[in-house]
């Protein structure tokens, strides 16, 4: 990798690590738990424990599937311009 490159991955990394920290002050003030973080997707993923917390976010995506016969739904919202993702059984 040249400077520039180097330079570039890092501006990469940090401007996505201040988004992620920005959902996450969000997310803790509001109770939530947040069980993990990708910040190699277009858009960085925090994955937060499910509760009553999650009601206050507003879901922009609700996907319904079946896993080993229980019926599972998952939401994703956006918060700093990271998705926050959570699953809920039905």
């Amino acid at each position: 990798m040249t400077n520039v490159q180097v330079d570039l991955q890092n501006a990469f990394i940090k401007e996505r690590l201040a988004k992620v920290n920005l959902a996450v002050n969000t997310l803790a003030a509001l109770g939530l738990t947040v069980c993990s973080i990708n910040i190699e997707a277009t858009s960085p993923q925090i994955k937060v424990r499910t509760g009553r917390a999650c009601e206050q976010l507003e879901s922009a995506i609700t996907r319904y599937y079946s896993d080993g016969g229980r019926r599972r739904t998952e939401r994703v919202a956006f918060v700093a311009d990271c998705q926050i993702r959570w699953e809920e059984y039905a």
